[in-house]
């Protein structure tokens, strides 16, 4: 999109390999595809955003509570609210 310098750009592609060694993946299981669906059903998402949450939902054993779920896509984030997280616009 042009927003970052070259200095910035490879400043943020270090601080994503540096992150990338502490998070953890969820890949897309038959279940968590069928939550997906039920998400849906249930807020105005978009595909691959009702896919985050049930991955974060995933991750988060069923219990969102107490758990913090960081996104800049409103929609998104309304509804990772009305699951129980606790939300915060990136």
């Amino acid at each position: 999109m042009g927003q970052l310098s070259p200095s910035g750009y490879s400043m943020a592609v270090r601080h994503l390999a540096k992150m990338r060694t502490g998070w953890q993946e969820v890949h897309p299981t038959p279940s968590l595809r069928s939550q997906a669906e039920s998400l849906l059903a249930l807020y105005p998402l978009k595909a691959a955003d009702a896919l985050q949450l049930s991955a974060a939902l995933t991750w988060a054993g069923g219990f969102p509570k107490g758990r913090t779920f960081i996104a800049s896509d409103g929609q998104l984030l309304d509804a990772a609210r009305k699951v129980g997280f606790q939300a915060i616009d990136a």
